[in-house]
């Protein structure tokens, strides 16, 4: 396992390897989410368990000293942009070190590799649980690996964090590498700038600073912009009555096509949209919705509600219908209304803009699950909204984008 071998560093080859990758640094930031408190409890070269080519450069993390309690349950995240791979604990009732009772295993137990390229990942040790669905996926920076634990060679919960050299897809050697730039505050002092590993005040019993967790200028851009395409887009529309599929029919379908259809005449069309919501800001000043009104095929365009869906829905692997093509009525998700009131009818040819800045924060601040919206319409009387969906080919600027402004980062000593 990382950390717990024996590698020699007399090779030329491997000492300049090294230098050669640390050189090309990374920006890390800490990896917890932003304005979490944290003390340094053993830094680079620790007589306790950093003395190994492993390990000599890495850090970890406990509770911080002017807090009671420990650590345990503390939400880790990516320290930069990656391919995550997760490994788990393989407990062994056999290894009971006297100086650490609670260990399970001689490895880092659960934990998370970002691979970073060229060589480099990042290691998350000695987790609680690991978040769903990242193993061999891309992460970006502050995106939620997993909760803090003490598995594996572990006496006490704590993150061990490190940089390292070698294949993040293997559990095996590799060589920890300086950290040279890493954005932090220094609780007491105020101060936020970027340290190396070597800064890092560390120790137990008081002796160790605490640090807080804090956003990389540069990762707060005055505006962010999702808008997805045919490859990562989720939108769809559904109708009541008429099924288009082969052979006509029903009861009730649609069709995933270049469209986002709203409205009806005596039946009614609904559509459906989920953005992932991953990379964006974890705090939104401002969060708008962008569609684009193409056409109106009866009498006048339709006001709208905007639903919350509330429960899963992915017309490409479930349903009762006849086939995965379309999103059956039948399997058409449960919703709240998200705003309260009608929203105004859309005009053709232009932007229709809805705010949802209360929706997007709820759903980053996970008071219930981002499974996306609904637009309903308020009239089935020969009344019609068509939007542009992401699989519009023909001007991929005119596809349906979320428009994100950050909030302010600022968290208080």
């Amino acid at each position: 396992m990382r950390g717990f071998f024996r590698l020699s560093l007399c090779s030329n080859i491997v000492l300049l390897t090294v230098r050669a990758l640390s050189a090309q640094q990374i920006e890390l930031t800490m990896p917890f989410e932003p304005g979490t408190v944290v003390r340094c409890t053993q830094g680079p070269g620790g007589t306790y368990s950093h003395r190994r080519a492993g390990s000599a450069h890495a850090l970890d993390f406990g509770s911080p000293t002017h807090l009671l309690g420990s650590l345990r349950g503390t939400p880790v995240v990516a320290a930069a942009g990656g391919t995550a791979h997760v490994y788990f604990d393989i407990p062994d009732p056999s290894f009971r070190p006297a100086n650490c009772p609670t260990a399970t295993s001689r490895s880092f137990g659960n934990h998370v590799t970002v691979d970073h390229g060229s060589g480099l990942f990042t290691i998350y040790a000695h987790l609680e649980s690991i978040a769903e669905n990242i193993d061999g996926v891309p992460v970006c920076r502050g995106q939620l690996l997993g909760w803090v634990d003490s598995t594996g060679y572990s006496c006490g919960d704590h993150l061990h964090f490190s940089l390292q050299m070698g294949d993040a897809t293997q559990v095996g050697p590799s060589v920890s590498v300086p950290i040279n730039t890493m954005y932090v505050r220094r609780v007491g002092t105020g101060q936020a700038g970027f340290l190396s590993d070597s800064e890092f005040v560390c120790g137990e019993r008081g002796v160790g600073q605490d640090y807080q967790s804090i956003a990389l200028i540069d990762d707060e851009p005055t505006e962010s912009i999702l808008q997805p395409g045919p490859a990562d887009g989720k939108d769809v529309w559904t109708t009541s009555v008429y099924c288009y599929c082969p052979g006509g029919g029903g009861p009730g379908g649609g069709l995933n096509n270049e469209a986002l259809v709203v409205g009806g005449w005596g039946d009614e069309y609904r559509s459906l949209i989920e953005f992932d919501l991953t990379c964006l800001p974890f705090e939104a000043s401002s969060a708008v919705l962008h569609l684009f009104c193409y056409r109106n095929r009866g009498t006048a365009t339709t006001p709208l509600y905007l639903d919350r869906i509330t429960e899963f829905w992915d017309w490409r692997t479930m349903g009762t219908g006849a086939d995965h093509d379309r999103l059956w009525w039948a399997d058409r998700p449960d919703f709240v209304q998200a705003i309260v009131g009608q929203l105004p009818a859309p005009t053709v040819g232009a932007w229709y803009t809805i705010d949802i800045t209360d929706l997007y924060n709820d759903w980053r601040f996970e008071a219930f699950p981002n499974y996306g919206l609904q637009l309903r319409p308020v009239s089935t009387g020969n009344q019609w909204a068509e939007f542009y969906g992401s699989d519009f080919t023909d001007d991929p600027t005119k596809r349906p984008k979320l428009v994100i402004t950050p909030a302010p980062s600022i968290f208080p000593e």
